[in-house]
């Protein structure tokens, strides 16, 4: 069987944001270019830093903002082919899975990062037959202004791949709604059980800080280091 793995994330196009204050935010030149500069900086080296680089990584992108997100990728060297800021995903992720029997639909948010091991890890998995989504419970949270790292974990976290036929999401699938990772936990499940992402929070964020964790927070300092080496934030 032939499975491809697909990385899928919002940039800053939320079909339920659209009329709200985040997405007029989101459209802005000036969001834009922050959030490229914490794309590229964290998200996209998890990315280029997968020991596995079988995978097509797609940004969903508002139409209306392509050109400010190229514009903004001109400031910082070319990232890698296999990954893509689009506003036609479903279409570039049809393209991409055509002639495999499955594959996988991975989620995380565009600031956000993968453990470098993430996808061998998820190449080398064996779902039991029924199970539907893979869900990354632990991880790390790390505010990047002021380096307070944390535990974090979740039952059904934000960061999590669903399993399908392909022939299943073409001809079905990709018509449903996207629904909210919050309800992931209800379908058939497994959870990987090792630290497998790091949430970076920032001064852009809506919703997510390190507040909520802080009791969880890494407090030694060489094992701190060595996360934050192991997730090439800092440079081992």
């Amino acid at each position: 069987m032939e499975r491809r793995k697909v990385i899928y994330s919002r940039f800053n196009d939320n079909d339920a944001a659209l009329n709200s204050r985040f997405q007029i935010d989101s459209l802005s030149k000036e969001w834009i270019e922050k959030r490229i500069d914490i794309f590229y900086h964290y998200t996209r080296k998890s990315f280029e830093l997968q020991t596995n680089q079988e995978f097509l990584a797609v940004l969903r992108t508002h139409p209306s903002s392509i050109d400010l997100v190229k514009s903004a990728l001109k400031n910082y060297p070319k990232i890698n082919d296999n990954i893509l800021f689009t506003s036609t995903p479903k279409e570039d992720i049809k393209k991409y899975i055509l002639g495999a029997d499955e594959f996988y639909l991975a989620q995380i948010d565009s600031d956000d990062m993968y453990h470098p091991g993430y996808m061998q890890l998820l190449t080398e998995f064996d779902p039991k037959l029924e199970t539907s989504v893979i869900i990354c419970q632990n991880g790390f949270i790390y505010d990047i202004h002021t380096k307070q790292l944390c535990q974090f974990n979740n039952i059904s976290s934000a960061v999590y791949a669903q399993r399908f036929l392909v022939i299943d999401y073409l001809n079905t699938y990709q018509y449903f709604p996207e629904l909210s990772h919050v309800t992931m936990y209800r379908f058939p499940y497994e959870a990987f059980p090792k630290d497998n992402f790091m949430i970076i929070t920032h001064n852009t964020n809506t919703h997510t800080n390190v507040i909520p964790y802080t009791r969880f927070e890494v407090t030694d300092s060489d094992v701190k280091e060595a996360i934050l080496k192991e997730f090439h934030i800092i440079e081992p």
